[in-house]
C-alpha cells in the first residue's frame, strides 16, 4: 500500500503520553503495598469506566478493592507527560498534515489534558468522555470522521490497542498499531508520510 496519507488520528495514552493507569499502578501498588497486576486491572479496566462511561463507578470499583484515595488517583495518571511522540504531531502539523486526536478519557482527565499541554497542533480533539462513545464503539470512530470530514482513503489512525485498531478498521480506516516512534516514522513512511 503506496498511497498518500494526509490526515493522522492519534491517541493519546500509550502513545503521545506513558500509559497513565500503567504509571499509576506501578507507584501506587508500592505505596499502598498491593498487587501491582491486580491494580493495573482495575485502574485500566474492561468495562469503560475509565474511558468516561461512568466516572463515580471507576472509582468505586477502585475503593471496593484497594483502599486508595481518589484524588491520588488522580494525581498519579496526571503524571502520564507527552512524550516524543506528542512533539512528532506537532512537526507533523507543521509539515502541512492534518493531525486529530480521539482518545478514551474520564471528563477529568481530559480537563487536565487540554489545560497543561500545546494542542494547537490538532484541528480536532474529541475525549471519549466528551463525545459519549469509546474507541470500542464503532461510535466514536465516527463521530470523529464526520465532524474532522475525513477522506478514508487518505486518513490513518494510531493506537497501542489492538481491540481498538480492530474498530477502525471495521469502519474503513487505515490503523496502525503503536509500538514506539521509530518503528511509527516507519510505518507512516510506507505510506507516504514523511518529515
Amino acid at each position: 500500500m503506496n498511497i498518500t496519507l494526509y490526515q493522522i488520528i492519534f491517541d493519546w495514552g500509550g502513545v503521545l503520553a506513558p500509559d497513565d493507569s500503567l504509571l499509576a499502578a506501578e507507584h501506587l501498588s508500592k505505596k499502598y503495598k498491593c498487587d501491582y497486576e491486580e491494580l493495573r486491572k482495575v485502574l485500566w479496566d474492561e468495562e469503560g469506566f475509565s474511558e468516561g462511561k461512568n466516572e463515580e463507578g471507576y472509582f468505586k470499583k477502585i475503593l471496593e478493592k484497594f483502599p486508595i484515595p481518589k484524588e491520588e488517583i488522580i494525581e498519579w495518571k496526571n503524571k502520564a507527560l507527552p512524550n516524543d511522540t506528542f512533539t512528532f504531531c506537532h512537526k507533523l502539523k507543521k509539515k502541512g498534515y492534518t493531525v486529530h486526536l480521539l482518545s478514551d478519557q474520564m471528563q477529568w482527565r481530559a480537563d487536565f489534558i487540554r489545560n497543561n499541554f500545546d494542542l494547537q497542533c490538532f484541528d480536532q480533539i474529541m475525549f471519549s468522555s466528551e463525545i459519549g462513545h469509546i474507541k470500542k464503539e464503532k461510535e466514536a470512530f465516527l463521530c470523529m470522521i464526520n465532524a474532522g470530514r475525513i477522506d478514508l482513503k487518505k486518513a490513518v489512525f494510531v493506537d497501542d490497542s489492538k481491540c481498538k485498531i480492530a474498530v477502525a478498521k471495521e469502519v474503513g480506516l487505515d490503523a496502525i498499531l503503536y509500538i514506539n516512534l521509530p518503528d511509527l516514522k516507519k510505518q507512516l513512511h510506507k505510506r507516504g508520510i514523511t518529515i
